[in-house]
């Protein structure tokens, strides 16, 4: 198709875009150390500075506050005037996912020192679980995390396995809950995504990829899934 607007600005790559909540704006982290704030006439309206390279965030759900992460081994979250709202210091090695739950009041964070942990905002930290991870989501009521690595685990907050999800052949690498969290979609490193139920039974296989699936999602109706590299599959069950 035709391309409708260049975002033009940042000095190095864009490593992580995204659609403001309301879908009025977009967001897009970069190796320059900066995130920046477009129109969707592509107009710079805000640049956020003083950070290692933004590698990926997360809005909150009333799209006020955006939460970061960096190679700065920090995470933050901003308003959007720029002014840094919280830096949540605690993990020991690189932080890779952030995540807000569904209600805004709760931070989840991802590292590489193989531990999740919850956070309130003002910077406490709730809980930690020990779980080595690529990718984690909070379901939609705030009890159950699922986490994926060589499997997909579905984690109660008090860190115990309730359920593992067996069945692809290669490591998972994203993770994602269904908005009435009855369903898991997960994507991973055999090219293929698959949707389960909160039994760890296999719905649904998506095919059709030509490389690792690295990130999933579902529509906000629930009944159609996305991904990066090919059109969206509709849910046959």
């Amino acid at each position: 198709g035709n391309t409708l607007q260049v975002l033009s600005g940042h000095t190095d790559n864009i490593t992580s875009l995204a659609y403001t909540p309301d879908g009025k704006n977009i967001l897009t982290g970069s190796a320059d150390k900066t995130f920046r704030l477009w129109d969707l006439n592509g107009n710079t309206l805000q640049k956020f500075t003083g950070t290692g390279n933004v590698y990926s965030f997360a809005f909150s759900p009333d799209g006020k506050k955006i939460l970061t992460f960096s190679t700065d081994g920090i995470s933050r979250i901003w308003d959007l005037s720029q002014n840094v709202y919280k830096i949540f210091h605690g993990h020991k090695n690189f932080v890779y996912r952030v995540v807000f739950s569904a209600d805004g009041k709760t931070i989840i964070t991802l590292s590489a020192d193989q531990t999740v942990k919850l956070w309130d905002l003002v910077g406490n930290c709730l809980k930690t679980i020990k779980a080595k991870s690529n990718s984690v989501a909070i379901s939609p009521d705030g009890k159950t995390l699922l986490t994926g690595y060589l499997t997909a685990q579905l984690f109660d907050l008090e860190g115990n396995v309730l359920k593992t999800f067996i069945g692809q052949i290669k490591g998972i690498l994203s993770v994602a809950f269904s908005p009435d969290g009855k369903t898991i979609l997960t994507g991973a490193a055999d090219k293929t995504a698959r949707l389960w139920d909160l039994d760890a039974r296999t719905l649904q296989i998506f095919t059709g990829h030509n490389d690792f699936v690295n990130s999933v999602s579902f529509s906000p109706d629930g009944k159609t899934i996305l991904n990066p590299s090919q059109r969206p599959f509709r849910r046959t069950s």
